[in-house]
């Protein structure tokens, strides 16, 4: 098992170094670029590997490849119900494969194109974080999508009724019908997964105690959306989740507070934390017993109380 780990990871580390080499060599010749990225866990058809995996090194791919290639078209494997985000950057050369890799190779050869494979390694595990990638990547999208994201941003602040800092608290929504088919790589998400079995009382609690909170669910939102609101917060309450991913798009100093259960895996709960910390944003945790069970309010109340002060 361990055999077969290392001579994937070699595999991919040759994949990648030839990508590299192609590019700093470049061409003049009209080429289809088919591109793969190598999320180093899970599946990009799930948020957190998607965001991470996929989609950051896929914006960084494209201007990349077209100023060393003439390119006819971008080909990349379709990422289920995260095709509508992988849309939304609107990218007019950019095509989802949802056929066999062949029907690309005998279009390809039957324009007499030329057809090149390029992989690129994923961002989805803490030690591939990087927060001057991570922020190279959010000013292309921000340029990218600025009416769109100006446009969130204008509906979110309406919600921010008052003065003081902004605080995100969001829930977990239920899944897409996909992630409960035979087609899905993983299955389950959202709530399925994980839940705040007290979620309501403690939304209410938030709420009549400080002036400036609204309540998420992130499930089937736009990414500009995602990435307005995150610009917007001050402070994000949030369990542990593909959600929390998002602090790629939130400001250095802004502080975070993941309600993490004591059932997870030990590498998956320093995830957000280290994500975090990457970032230069301020982590707090408060620890629930398991996935889906109670959170103490009075917890999270006096984390908040701290970090306002401050």
């Amino acid at each position: 098992m361990h055999f077969k780990k290392a001579l994937k990871s070699f595999k991919e580390l040759i994949q990648i170094y030839f990508t590299e080499q192609m590019i700093s060599f470049g061409s003049n010749k009209l080429i289809n670029a088919h591109l793969t990225f190598r999320n180093q866990d899970g599946s990009v058809e799930h948020f957190y590997h998607f965001l991470l995996g996929f989609l950051v090194p896929l914006v960084r791919a494209i201007p990349t490849l077209e100023h060393s290639f003439k390119i006819n078209n971008f080909y990349v494997r379709s990422c289920a119900v995260m095709d509508e985000i992988i849309n939304e950057i609107d990218c007019p050369k950019l095509i989802i494969i949802k056929k066999e890799l062949k029907n690309v190779k005998n279009s390809s050869f039957s324009n007499k194109i030329k057809y090149r494979r390029f992989y690129f390694v994923g961002y989805d595990h803490a030690h591939k974080y990087n927060k001057e990638i991570f922020s190279n990547v959010s000013e292309i999208l921000r340029r990218r999508l600025s009416d769109q994201i100006a446009s969130e941003q204008s509906n979110i602040t309406r919600n921010f009724a008052k003065n003081g800092p902004k605080i995100v608290l969001i829930d977990r929504g239920n899944p897409h019908e996909f992630y409960a088919s035979e087609d899905c790589e993983i299955k389950t998400a959202g709530r399925q997964r994980r839940s705040i079995g007290n979620f309501d009382e403690l939304e209410s609690i938030i709420k009549n105690k400080y002036d400036n909170v609204i309540s998420v669910v992130l499930e089937g939102r736009s990414l500009s959306y995602q990435i307005a609101l995150f610009q917007l917060a001050d402070i994000v309450i949030s369990q542990h989740g593909a959600a929390l991913s998002n602090l790629i798009w939130a400001r250095e100093g802004i502080s975070v507070i993941e309600i993490s259960p004591q059932d997870l895996h030990p590498k998956c709960r320093e995830a957000f934390g280290l994500l975090a910390r990457c970032l230069g944003q301020n982590y707090y945790r408060i620890e629930q017993l398991h996935s889906h069970g109670d959170v103490n309010i009075s917890d999270i109340v006096v984390t908040l109380d701290e970090i306002i002060s401050n």
